[in-house]
């Protein structure tokens, strides 16, 4: 979420993907953060012995001992998010591991990045739309408004100036 500078969990494997949204960090906090300050992977064999790691019992994080984060980047210095990928018996992850993550990672960045765009883009037409249709409630509430002040207004006035002329003019009788 780069308006409010936080990494939010938009996707997950079962159980956690129930969590996607309901989940977020400061941008720099935890091992993600870091990943997405720095903009580069972080191999982590043993999270509990890393300082930068942060505990989310939502994740029962407990359960898992070691993991890769790579940033996922459309284009320089684009970050869209960060993926992880955790396992639950220690691991050293190969720079070939690294190397296929992040490419797996760039890949699907621009796909993630176009969908922003396109929930953006929808949420700006739904906007103009509810505008549009306020516009022309305001429009027909003038227009009634309108109506009723002429009706019972200027034609009143009219009605009322007409029976006095016409008072007047039988008053003045014909010389």
């Amino acid at each position: 979420d780069h308006e409010r500078d936080r990494l939010v969990l938009r996707g997950a494997t079962p159980p956690f993907d129930r969590l996607a949204g309901g989940i977020s960090l400061p941008r720099g906090a935890g091992i993600a953060g870091w990943v997405a300050t720095h903009q580069c992977a972080a191999v982590v064999p043993d999270k509990f012995a890393d300082d930068r790691y942060t505990y989310l019992p939502e994740l029962k994080g407990e359960q898992f001992t070691s993991l890769v984060s790579v940033p996922m980047l459309s284009g320089p210095d684009r970050l869209v998010g960060v993926l992880n990928v955790h396992t639950r018996e220690r691991r050293d992850f190969s720079d070939a591991d690294v190397a296929s993550l992040q490419a797996i990672a760039n890949l699907v960045a621009p796909a993630i990045e176009n969908a922003q765009l396109h929930r953006r883009l929808t949420q700006r037409e739904h906007a103009r739309e509810r505008f549009a249709e306020r516009l022309i409630a305001a429009q027909e509430s003038e227009r009634r408004r309108l109506s009723r002040e002429i009706h019972d207004g200027i034609s009143q006035r009219i009605v009322s100036l007409s029976y006095h002329l016409t008072a007047g003019a039988e008053a003045i009788g014909t010389d």
